[in-house]
């Protein structure tokens, strides 16, 4: 195996560690120190998540009922990372609800206690990705599923690509920010796509259009409120592109 291919093979395991639940231990001491590059294999995750996700679903749906189905897809859908992403969607909402200042807004995102606000915002974050699915005939739900990860980890790329970091002593999202940010999240969005019209045909503009209006709503208010991104709103986001995904395809049926 050559330098660069052991390289790029560290990058990946260093993102696959931190996105996912999956524990690949090569070279895991490294990791604080790749982060940065391991983001361009962020889109190729989404496409693995979405992958297993898509196939759990055409599995499950042969034997499980539609409400049971959808259960399990969400249970894949949170705990697949490790419910990172929906601890940021808790103290996001904690923050950017509280109609306090950028200063004490970031100081109650910090806060590992969840607030009323936080868990309203989980309880109606599921209850949407739930009704979604559920709505969803069986043939439809293996579709859903790729694309839900696939463009949560896309919506990863858009916010690094278009929001600076907010907080100044830095964070654990600061960790992936570099110079190449916006090369990136053009690949993700053209890829994103062409999937997209792929399976879905011209409608897959209907879908892309849904996704970016749920980004472009909370990234107008993370930049209002806290003059950009943490890693908080990174993982609501990627929660956010979920809901819209199911959301905007549920609509097609």
């Amino acid at each position: 195996m050559s330098f660069s291919v052991k390289e790029a093979a560290a990058n990946f395991c260093a993102a696959l560690r931190f996105l996912t639940i999956f524990p690949l231990p090569w070279r895991q001491e490294e990791d604080s120190s790749r982060f940065r590059r391991s983001v361009g294999w962020f889109t190729f995750l989404g496409i693995l998540l979405g992958g297993i996700g898509a196939l759990l679903a055409w599995g499950v749906a042969s034997f499980a009922s539609p409400a049971v189905t959808a259960v399990i897809l969400l249970c894949y859908l949170a705990f697949v990372s490790s419910a990172l992403h929906l601890d940021g969607v808790a103290d996001s909402a904690d923050g950017l609800l509280s109609a306090r200042s950028r200063e004490r807004s970031l100081e109650i995102m910090k806060d590992s206690r969840v607030g009323a606000m936080g868990v309203a915002a989980l309880i109606f974050l599921l209850l949407g990705k739930f009704a979604a699915l559920l709505s969803l005939p069986a043939e439809g739900l293996p579709a859903a599923l790729f694309f839900m990860p696939f463009a949560g980890r896309c919506a990863l790329l858009f916010s690094m690509g278009t929001m600076h970091y907010a907080r100044k002593e830095g964070g654990m999202g600061a960790l992936f920010y570099g110079d190449d940010m916006q090369r990136h999240a053009v690949i993700a969005l053209v890829l994103l796509t062409v999937l997209l019209c792929m399976v879905y045909g011209s409608h897959g503009l209907l879908v892309l259009a849904g996704i970016l209006l749920g980004f472009a709503f909370l990234r107008r208010k993370s930049i209002l409120i806290l003059g950009g991104a943490t890693g908080d709103i990174l993982g609501a986001q990627c929660e956010l592109a979920e809901l819209m995904t199911a959301l905007t395809v549920s609509f097609l049926y």
